[in-house]
């Protein structure tokens, strides 16, 4: 049987600092798990009347639910690569084409939507996203629908450049930081096979955890 593990990181910009804040092994990755979740998160303390400034995630269904259930005083930034990967998996290519043709028609067209973010400022970026839907709202229907869903809370990080110009970007929109995290895990798992008790996999998620916030400490 498989089971989510929620993790949660932090990151201070200002120290170019980052670690695990907590983390805990879930049933599903339904609303109610996220909110018990998200809720020990809010009673540790971590919250906007202490510093939280901004929320970044994935855009899961159950997260987003439970993200308006919990109240953290924070804005939120949907992970710009997970939603490029969704924009990406969402273009549809002619079926005529060979497999390489309809790579290059994919990718040919995921860069337009890849354009607006690439934009510097704000007014430039919507402009681009007006006219990626204008052009691809017939063709790409899919694509676009993906786009458009929760489109808003991709572009936080524009408002979070002004406020802190000397906040690296790669602070502001991605969960990449977290993903890295997540690949030691996945490796872990993997070389495991399988953990056949709860206990087993806490232990060794305690002592990925731990080497990781020692690691970070040291730098």
């Amino acid at each position: 049987m498989k089971r989510p593990i929620f993790i949660a990181m932090g990151i201070w910009p200002d120290e170019d600092r980052y670690e695990i804040l907590d983390w805990q092994l879930g049933e599903n990755e339904e609303a109610e798990a996220w909110v018990t979740f998200l809720s020990s998160l809010e009673e540790q303390g971590i919250r906007g009347a202490n510093g939280l400034q901004l929320i970044i995630h994935d855009g899961g269904s159950g997260l987003c639910s439970a993200l308006r259930m919990v109240h953290f005083d924070a804005e939120q930034q949907r992970c710009l690569f997970h939603k490029l990967q969704n924009i990406y998996n969402a273009i549809e290519a002619p079926e005529n084409l060979s497999p390489k043709q309809r790579r290059r028609h994919k990718k040919a067209i995921f860069q337009d939507f890849r354009d607006i973010w690439e934009a510097k400022h704000y007014q430039t970026m919507l402009r681009r996203y007006l006219k990626v839907v204008c052009v691809y709202r017939s063709s790409q229907p899919k694509a676009v629908a993906t786009l458009r869903r929760d489109f808003r809370d991709t572009v936080t990080y524009y408002h979070f450049e002004q406020l802190f110009p000397d906040w690296s970007c790669q602070h502001l929109r991605t969960t990449s930081r977290l993903e890295r995290f997540n690949r030691t895990i996945r490796f872990r798992l993997k070389a495991a096979n399988a953990y056949h008790s709860d206990a087993g996999l806490q232990a060794m998620m305690a002592q990925e955890t731990h080497a990781f916030n020692h690691t970070q400490a040291l730098h």
